[in-house]
């Protein structure tokens, strides 16, 4: 992300999926000779969501992707 924009990510990202995409992907070209670099590209976006996990993992999420929702919300 650019400087000048603000670190929030969109509350419609949802990191877990594309992490778990990316290990999907991963463990298939890890093993395919050719493609290293590649395999070594994915590994390092695998690295910047780590990151940005440690900086948003702090932040309540929003309540649309709450496990529950309570009954009342008075």
């Amino acid at each position: 992300m650019s400087s000048r924009h603000s670190n929030r990510l969109p509350q419609h990202i949802d990191l877990q999926s594309i992490r778990d995409t990316l290990l999907y992907v991963s463990s298939d070209i890890e093993s395919i000779g050719g493609l290293e670099a590649l395999a070594a590209h994915v590994r390092a976006a695998l690295n910047e969501l780590d990151k940005i996990d440690s900086r948003t993992s702090t932040r309540h999420p929003a309540p649309l992707y709450a496990k529950f929702m309570p009954a009342n919300f008075d």
